[in-house]
């Protein structure tokens, strides 16, 4: 899940994955961007802190969607039924950079 649900752009966006069950395991989650978040055995959560988009003056608003592509046990045991739930999104508000150009003589 998101974490809030809109950020300005010079700001890192958070979310937090959930299982239904604490595992004996840690459990290693890859998201849609590659990052991998493990949440250790006997919890049902771990955080991640996506970078932020970056205040420039080029890049307008947007917005960071997540999801999970994979989750596995950290001893490499499979599971009889694993569910991946949908992404979870953060709006990515623009902050304005005023871009002056001036000519002097």
């Amino acid at each position: 899940t998101a974490d809030q649900t809109s950020v300005a752009e010079n700001v890192k966006p958070t979310f937090t994955v959930h299982i239904n069950t604490a595992l004996a395991h840690d459990l290693v989650v890859t998201l849609s961007n590659n990052a991998q978040v493990t949440i250790k055995a006997g919890e049902t959560s771990a955080p991640y802190t996506h970078d932020a988009q970056g205040d420039d003056v080029y890049q307008d608003a947007g917005e960071i969607s997540l999801g999970i592509t994979s989750a596995v046990d950290a001893t490499g045991a499979t599971f009889e039924n694993l569910e991946l739930g949908g992404a979870a999104s953060v709006q990515v508000t623009d902050t304005l950079d005023e871009v002056v150009a001036k000519l002097t003589a």
